[in-house]
C-alpha cells in the first residue's frame, strides 16, 4: 500500500454466544485492561481487505506491510546455521525492524511437529521476537510472544515453567 488510507468504522464489533451462554468477539479479544483498540484496528484492517475471512492468516509481512507501509521480507531459515542465524536477527533487532517467526514444515514430516508441539509451539503459528539476549555464558535467547494468547505456553528451556 505505502500511503495512508482512511478507513472509519464504528464500534459494532463481531459476537457469538458461548456455551455458558455469555457472549464474546469472535475475532481479537479485548485486553485485560479494557481496551478494545485491537478490535477496532482488526475491524479496520478486515474492512480494508474486504471482510474478516480474509485477514485470517496468510503472512505476517503482509499484515505489517498493509499497516504500517514499511517494506517486508519473508526468508527461509532452513540453509542458515545457528551464528548466521543469530546475526541476521541481531541485524534485524539492531535496526528495530518488526521480526515474526513461525514453526513451519511439510505435514509430512510427523516426527518434526511432535517435537514443536511438544515445546508448546503450534505448528503454522506465528510468533511475534520482542527481543534477544546474550548472557554472559554463552547462551543466546529469543524473547518471542504467542500474540493469539491462549493457555498454550512454550515449555521448553528458558521457559516460564523451567
Amino acid at each position: 500500500m505505502g500511503f495512508p488510507i482512511t478507513v472509519i468504522v464504528d464500534d459494532y464489533l463481531p459476537i457469538e454466544k458461548q456455551s455458558d451462554g455469555s457472549v464474546a468477539s469472535i475475532f481479537s479479544k479485548q485486553s485485560a485492561d479494557g481496551d478494545i483498540w485491537m478490535m477496532l484496528l482488526e475491524k479496520a484492517f478486515a474492512k480494508l481487505m474486504g471482510n474478516y475471512e480474509l485477514t485470517n492468516g496468510g503472512w505476517p509481512t503482509e499484515g505489517v506491510n498493509a499497516l504500517n507501509g514499511a517494506p517486508s521480507q519473508k526468508i527461509s531459515i532452513a540453509s542458515l546455521s545457528k551464528d548466521d542465524l543469530w546475526n541476521l536477527l541481531e541485524e534485524q533487532d539492531w535496526e528495530d525492524n518488526i521480526i515474526n517467526t513461525a514453526a513451519q514444515f511439510k505435514s509430512t514430516e510427523p516426527e518434526k511437529k511432535k517435537a514443536i508441539k511438544d515445546l508448546g509451539y503450534i505448528h503454522n503459528h506465528i510468533y511475534s521476537v520482542l527481543s534477544l539476549v546474550w548472557l554472559s555464558d554463552g547462551t543466546q535467547l529469543i524473547k518471542m510472544r504467542n500474540p493469539h494468547g491462549g493457555n498454550e505456553k512454550y515449555t521448553g528451556p528458558w521457559g516460564d515453567s523451567s
